[in-house]
């Protein structure tokens, strides 16, 4: 998306003690088989509502943390959502929101030879909130988990899609890092409290 002429600067950015970290899981049911060579329409996809071969989210789960940060890919769908609001150092308020998308194209493992072949998307979603100029930004990636486009990673904790990352320490504990590049760096070091962020312009 275009941001207008004036240059958005966030810099040094504070986060509220009361930004909010979740994970949520979903499953919504029969299986989704894809051909081997079938073209997938994403709308469609995202639309489906089978959930034959998945684990179910239909009763209390009894969550154990950090290790339940990971991924859990018997699920068809599961995300990693952050929200907040910032100051910079003129005290200057911004809200922001970026979540990361995990979606099950099958609940069968792909054994195909080929290194594109892969049972799961990720989708990213980011968006910033310059309150004092009442302007309003958004940015999204979608790509496969496949060749390091997008994935996550128990070694190290880490989920990207493409360049948009979180990090955290080995077995999933906080304090997190997101990184998402919106044509210049912006970063974020979380449930630490310091956020170093770089100008983003039209």
């Amino acid at each position: 998306m275009n941001l207008n002429a004036k240059t958005l600067i966030l810099r040094y950015l504070i986060l509220l003690p009361l930004a909010i970290v979740t994970i949520s899981i979903v499953s919504c049911g029969e299986p989704t088989v894809m051909p081997t060579h079938a073209n997938i329409d994403v709308v469609d996809f995202l639309s489906d509502d089978t959930t034959m071969g998945y684990t179910m989210a239909d009763k209390p789960i009894n969550f154990i943390f950090p290790e339940d940060h990971a991924a859990h890919e018997s699920f068809k769908n599961e995300w990693w959502y952050f929200t907040g609001n910032l100051f910079d150092g003129d005290g200057r308020r911004f809200g922001y929101q970026l979540t990361f998308f995990r979606i099950s194209i099958s609940p069968l493992v792909i054994t195909r030879e080929s290194n594109w072949a892969t049972n799961q998307l990720y989708m990213a979603h980011m968006a910033i909130s310059d309150i004092s100029e009442n302007n309003f930004y958004y940015f999204e990636k979608l790509t496969r988990d496949s060749l390091g486009l997008a994935g996550f990673k128990d070694e190290g904790f880490a989920i990207n899609v493409e360049d948009w990352s979180i990090t955290g320490q080995d077995n999933g504990d906080f304090p997190w890092h997101l990184s998402a590049y919106l044509g210049r760096w912006i970063t974020y070091a979380f449930a630490g409290i310091c956020l170093f962020c770089s100008p983003v312009h039209n």
